[in-house]
């Protein structure tokens, strides 16, 4: 799958999108990731559920989405016109969850990866969680390919999810076409006039520049685990970061924080992306690749 850029914006923070295509040229971006639906409509967590961390945020929303059937009618259908790769994301509570959902979209042809969030730092699970349980996770990739079988299926993992080979590769053994790595750390922040969190919920996911020398050791050592396509997720806001991101061994990365704070630089990181290339000789992304494979060959 071809995509224009390798800027794909995050699952969560730009919402639906709608906003978004309404300030910016969608175009001009390599993908964008719905926020996560699920099986019936979610109100969310009770406010106050975001708070801001000075270099960074943390949100603390629970999954607030009308549910997959309005959004399949009210939602995706406005995606036709923004012209850039279009990623679904899911998330469930149950084995049947995701079977139903994955089976209606298998019929859908409004969008071109189907991502798994098993990873979703804001919700309360039940006696199984995939964020802490391989072969529940596992058995969920399982389940979505029997019912999805027309396009690309990517797991978004949590970085708490741990052994990560293990998980890793019982997603894969499971059918998993490429990662999303990772989901968001969790955070808390207090206030100190009233010794109280300022969430109701106390902590959320926490999203900061801060945190890409963290997921950058974890994508390395992610590409040691698999040759399946992974998503960056979590720290990048620049164009510098693409290609530090590349080097650590992402195929494409995603962009949340500035997507919900400034959508006008996120439109512009694909130009500067290219001039970054320019200045250091590449003439193309194809051959900075060229450069990082060649590179890891050598270090091995």
């Amino acid at each position: 799958m071809e995509f224009s850029n390798p800027a794909v914006v995050s699952s969560g923070p730009a919402g639906f999108g709608s906003e978004m295509a309404e300030m910016i040229d969608m175009s001009r971006i390599g993908a964008f990731t719905f926020k996560s639906v699920t099986r019936e409509e979610r109100k969310g967590n009770p406010p106050p559920r975001i708070v801001d961390c000075g270099y960074g945020m943390i949100a603390s929303i629970g999954l607030q989405n009308p549910g997959i059937e309005a959004f399949l009618s009210r939602v995706l259908p406005q995606s036709r016109e923004w012209n850039t790769r279009i990623i679904v994301s899911i998330a469930g509570f149950c084995l049947e969850d995701y079977s139903y959902m994955s089976s209606i979209l298998n019929t859908v042809a409004d969008f071109d990866i189907l991502e798994l969030n098993l990873s979703c730092p804001n919700v309360e699970t039940g006696k199984t969680d995939p964020v802490t349980d391989p072969e529940y996770a596992a058995a969920v990739v399982a389940t979505v390919k029997e019912c999805f079988r027309t396009r690309p299926v990517t797991v978004k993992l949590s970085p708490d999810s741990s052994p990560m080979e293990l998980f890793i590769k019982r997603c894969e053994d499971s059918g998993a076409d490429g990662f999303t790595l990772f989901n968001a750390f969790h955070g808390a922040r207090f206030d100190m006039d009233t010794g109280r969190p300022f969430l109701k919920k106390v902590d959320g996911a926490y999203t900061s520049p801060a945190l890409k020398p963290l997921i950058l050791r974890k994508i390395h050592l992610a590409r040691q685990i698999t040759s399946k396509p992974i998503i960056a997720s979590g720290g990048a806001s620049t164009a510098e970061d693409i290609l530090e991101y590349m080097s650590s061994g992402a195929d494409l990365v995603s962009f949340g924080l500035i997507s919900a704070i400034d959508p006008e630089m996120l439109m512009e990181i694909p130009a500067c992306l290219e001039q970054l290339l320019k200045a250091r000789g590449y003439e193309s992304l194809d051959d900075y690749r060229s450069f990082v494979a060649g590179t890891a060959e050598n270090n091995h």
